[in-house]
């Protein structure tokens, strides 16, 4: 893996300004912006493991949605079991502190504590497969069960769990990098909000060619 090539190749392409510009701007639509930046830098994770040019993409707004909902749909399915614990916690609890009973309060909470430690363990463990999903997704010319194939998937991220553990510290790193983006306010978020979006796209790829081979991967410039 390597974070440096993941960090610096966007400023290779001698017009990665206006394609962050046009990507900013796109990710302020609502809802579908975020489908869009999500489809558009998915293409930078095809380019790498097809071993393609490493300039970042032009905008194809309707290959980047087509792509963003198969993602976001990916992302959902994966989610479900989540949210089919989540849901009925908080309208339990708030039923119950509606009814202002003291006790069945207290019992509803502690349970809802400790399952609130499987969800954050299930969050890590998504955070390791998503990328595998995208990655087998990106790789099987796009089709949608490629993505949900946990067998393939479950393979992909034993050949190579520090490359998915990787990938998950580059995801804290780029949480980082927005949060400086705070300083900007705005403006500030969206553009460090678009490049993070870009730099786990490369590390997404990286990741997926690390599971193909059995040796040091050299990364096309």
């Amino acid at each position: 893996m390597d974070f440096s090539q993941a960090l610096t190749f966007q400023f290779k392409d001698p017009n990665w300004l206006s394609k962050l510009l046009i990507a900013a701007l796109v990710s302020l639509i609502p809802v579908i912006g975020q489908l869009l930046i999500l489809g558009w830098s998915l293409e930078i994770t095809r380019r790498v493991i097809a071993r393609e040019s490493q300039e970042l993409p032009q905008f194809d707004f309707s290959i980047a949605l087509l792509r963003g909902l198969k993602a976001w749909g990916i992302n959902l399915v994966y989610a479900l079991p989540a949210l089919v614990i989540a849901f009925p916690l908080g309208t339990g609890l708030g039923l119950i502190i509606a009814a202002t009973d003291g006790r069945a309060a207290v019992v509803w909470t502690l349970a809802a504590l400790c399952l609130t430690g499987v969800l954050i363990v299930y969050g890590l463990i998504l955070a390791l497969i998503l990328p595998a999903a995208y990655g087998n997704l990106l790789a099987q010319q796009e089709q949608f069960s490629a993505g949900l194939d946990l067998k393939r998937i479950y393979q992909l991220v034993r050949r190579g769990p520090l490359a998915y553990l990787l990938v998950l510290i580059g995801g804290f790193l780029c949480g980082l990098i927005t949060m400086f983006g705070l300083v900007g306010c705005i403006i500030g978020v969206v553009a460090t909000g678009v490049y993070s979006s870009t730099v786990m796209a490369h590390l997404y790829g990286q990741a997926y060619l690390e599971t193909q081979l059995y040796r040091p991967v050299s990364y096309p410039a």
